[in-house]
């Protein structure tokens, strides 16, 4: 058997030497002061910012994001006009309620106190009814009760149900003083929310652009809606 000889020992060999910066420069160059200067300036800025701070930049209003401004936080472009909307149309909801109530009033022989205590409640049935029902709906999808800014937002659009009972009760008050007779108060109740119905609808058809003729055109359909409600109450004598 032939012996093999032992493997000669490993040598480590010298770590390498560390290359020559290509930075280096010769102190008595004008290029090496130029590169010297400049790295200077370099250092200072990082000096003036701090270590791991970042570099401050001024931004102004228009450069802010709309989501963090002050008040401004999570709106979307189009809440404002969709809260306009819904309670516009609470409003004219409410508006047409009451003008049946107060017609059928007139016909009656209630007297002031019970006029205006129909009203009222009858103001604040509608208010009662449509915060339920926004309550439901909520707690239906969400899985929860609208607190918050939720909750405000369905106060804010449901108060035109209890507002509508102001100009009635108005009227109903002049006619307890005797200003008028509670028969006159009640009609004149109904056409003032007659004449609000046609000045909404005037002012919707003025925003789809189609002129004076249109804005009047839309009006006068919505006041037909009211005097129609009008009429059905009257014919039904109640």
């Amino acid at each position: 058997m032939t012996r093999r000889s032992p493997a000669p020992p490993v040598r480590l060999s010298d770590p390498p030497r560390r290359r020559a910066s290509s930075w280096s420069v010769d102190p008595g160059d004008g290029t090496g002061i130029l590169v010297a200067g400049i790295a200077a300036a370099v250092r200072g800025a990082g000096a003036a910012t701090g270590p791991g701070r970042a570099p401050s930049h001024d931004m102004t209003r228009s450069q802010v994001p709309e989501d963090q401004e002050g008040g401004r936080a999570g709106r979307k472009p189009g809440a404002d006009v969709s809260v306009t909307a819904d309670r516009l149309k609470e409003r004219i909801y409410a508006t047409i309620t009451m003008i049946a109530v107060v017609v059928g009033l007139s016909f009656s022989e209630a007297g002031a106190t019970g006029a205006l205590a129909t009203v009222l409640t009858t103001a604040l049935g509608l208010w009662l009814a449509a915060l339920v029902a926004d309550q439901q709906a909520h707690r239906t999808v969400h899985r929860h009760l609208a607190t918050g800014r939720d909750l405000r937002r369905m106060l804010y659009v449901s108060s035109p149900l209890l507002s509508c009972a102001a100009a009635p009760a108005v009227m109903i008050g002049l006619a307890a003083l005797d200003v008028l007779s509670l028969s006159a108060a009640l009609l004149t109740a109904a056409g003032v929310g007659v004449a609000s119905l046609f000045a909404w609808g005037c002012a919707g058809g003025l925003r789809l652009g189609g002129g004076v003729p249109l804005a009047l055109l839309a009006g006068l359909l919505d006041a037909t809606i009211g005097v129609a409600v009008a009429l059905v109450k009257a014919a039904a004598g109640h």
